[in-house]
């Protein structure tokens, strides 16, 4: 039975395609690339050969002669998902910093958890000390939390770029008067559709590129207990009897 199957995906390739993009159904950044590619398709087709996605036959003549055309509209795919929208997010990230952002986290309290300590504080001791663990310990969390930055960042390129191809793809279609893939959107639910999307694009892009994050603190039970009775001390009462050097300690 196995035989018979490895036999079959390898005369039919796409034999095993559903299976694989039903596994991946679930992921949502694999979601948003898919729909990344189907924008993107829906409007180098729509400048190519003057039809859709939703249109597209399987007649191998037609796509023998426009061949040429095709490598070009893969080229230009690969240029603008990893030149043109990375850059331009970037400059769009930049100058979303100017807008008051700070309204909408206005009374928010700033302080350190329950036997929590900031990573500077960890690092600076770790190094003083000499400590191996605690600077792996440092190094292994403050990794973590710059991939997740990283992974906030990347997730606001992807949905930038899904907001440039989606709104591309319904210039391109009033161009050609051809219904693209985003003209369903407007016929479905309107311009109030749009306006829609656009809030939650602006939601997700503030919360990859602009919201401010928590305050950094590991946690350090040994590091936070010696702060907090050093604290103690150095804000303590004076009383009669204390020499110069333990008050200047």
């Amino acid at each position: 039975m196995d035989q018979n199957k490895e036999s079959l995906k390898s005369t039919n390739p796409i034999a095993g395609l559903p299976g694989a993009v039903f596994d991946k159904a679930w992921e949502v950044r694999w979601a948003l690339k898919l729909t990344y590619v189907c924008l993107f398709m829906d409007i180098a087709l729509m400048c190519v050969l003057h039809t859709t996605l939703l249109h597209l036959s399987g007649d191998m003549a037609m796509i023998w002669e426009n061949i040429g055309r095709i490598f070009v509209c893969v080229m230009i795919f690969c240029l603008v998902v990893s030149l043109f929208i990375p850059v331009l997010a970037r400059l769009t990230l930049i100058l979303g910093t100017f807008l008051p952002w700070h309204w909408l986290e206005s009374g928010r309290e700033v302080s350190l958890l329950h036997n929590h300590v900031t990573y500077s504080s960890l690092r600076e001791h770790s190094l003083r000390e000499g400590s191996e663990f605690l600077y792996k310990y440092w190094s292994s969390h403050y990794a973590e939390r710059e991939e997740w930055r990283e992974q906030r960042f990347q997730a606001g390129v992807l949905v930038f770029g899904l907001a440039l191809l989606a709104i591309a793809n319904a210039r391109v279609g009033v161009y050609y008067d051809i219904p693209g893939l985003m003209s369903y959107v407007t016929t479905w639910f309107g311009v109030q559709g749009w306006l829609v999307m656009g809030l939650i694009v602006v939601c997700i892009l503030y919360w990859a590129w602009w919201a401010s994050e928590a305050f950094d603190q590991i946690y350090c039970p040994p590091l936070a207990d010696k702060l907090r009775a050093e604290d103690d001390y150095k804000f303590r009462p004076r009383v009669r009897g204390d020499s110069d050097d333990d008050s200047t300690r």
